[in-house]
């Protein structure tokens, strides 16, 4: 009798241990699957923010070529033009409707920037030989006299490159590496001290 008492004190134990044990393990997983979604998440937005800067460039490039080139053929009345569609002239497009609605651009903004398609967005590349493209269900704008870059679908609730944080690249920049005072260095503050006594 003793032994029975025993043994079914033993079995409900260890249906604890296995019922918490299988409770811990779904935590794990969950934590888990959360964490690989925040980093895939943070992947994307970094490749975003990579292609806007890339595209940044180029129209940086473009918009100095074009001034050039229209200030050199103005006799001849060939006007050079930007890369893409003026937002303007821009049709029914479900895409772009969605983004006006949302007022990122206020309507002097609207009127000054361009719609790049992917092909546009080979033409402006190709020097680069960078394969840019557009993101499914959105397009990148851009503005060539700010050189601002926009994207319809925003990441993180921001729309534009100088919207987005930049610690990444600040990070980098701001460091300067440490350098050694050579003995030199050290004799001419020696003798700098010595002279200020």
């Amino acid at each position: 009798m003793e032994s029975d008492y025993k043994f079914n004190n033993e079995s409900g134990m260890s249906k604890i241990l296995a019922i918490l044990l299988v409770i811990l393990i779904g935590v794990i997983v969950y934590f888990g699957i959360k964490w690989i979604a925040t980093e895939k998440n943070s992947e994307k937005v970094q490749s975003i923010k990579a292609n806007m800067l890339i595209i940044q460039g180029a129209i940086k490039k473009l918009d100095e070529k074009v001034k050039i080139e229209n200030v050199m053929f103005e006799d001849d009345k060939k006007e050079v033009n930007f890369i893409g569609t003026k937002l303007t002239d821009l049709g029914d497009n479900e895409i772009i409707e969605k983004f006006k609605a949302l007022n990122v651009l206020t309507e002097e903004e609207w009127e000054k920037y361009y719609l790049l398609t992917d092909k546009d967005l080979e033409k402006l590349l190709k020097a680069s030989k960078t394969d840019v493209k557009n993101e499914e269900g959105s397009f990148y704008l851009v503005e060539y006299d700010s050189d601002e870059v926009v994207i319809t679908k925003g990441y993180e609730g921001k729309y534009k490159l100088s919207e987005m944080p930049s610690e990444d690249l600040e990070d980098k920049t701001n460091e300067t590496p440490k350098q050694e005072e050579t003995p030199q260095e050290e004799t001419q503050e020696e003798t700098t001290e010595e002279t200020a006594e």
